[in-house]
């Protein structure tokens, strides 16, 4: 289980952050791969920070299952070489919720 007081402690940031895409393939399945590449590709250009479905519209439309895939995945592609923000915002009451009782995606 996350640790709730980590997520509470500041982090600096500086310089351009990620915002990458979440990528689907035709069944409309997340595309991991893609998404490996997509983001490997954002983290060779030098970002501050990379959040995970936070700021290009699609966390409301992701389930709690994908939303812990990606960042699952994020994390590990960044292998500690910047920080990976994964809670983003949005998805009405009933998404908070649930986040909030299995601490976060």
């Amino acid at each position: 289980m996350p640790n709730p007081k980590a997520s509470l402690s500041p982090m600096p940031l500086s310089g351009l952050l990620s915002f990458p895409l979440t990528p689907f393939d035709t069944h409309l399945e997340l595309d991991l791969d893609v998404f490996s590449d997509h983001l490997e590709a954002q983290i060779a250009a030098g970002p501050g920070a990379v959040f995970v479905a936070c700021g290009t519209g699609e966390f409301g439309s992701l389930s709690l299952d994908e939303l812990s895939q990606l960042a699952a995945r994020a994390v590990e592609v960044a292998a500690g070489r910047l920080p990976v923000w994964r809670r983003g915002a949005g998805g009405g009451a009933a998404g908070a919720r649930a986040r909030v009782r299995t601490g976060g995606a």
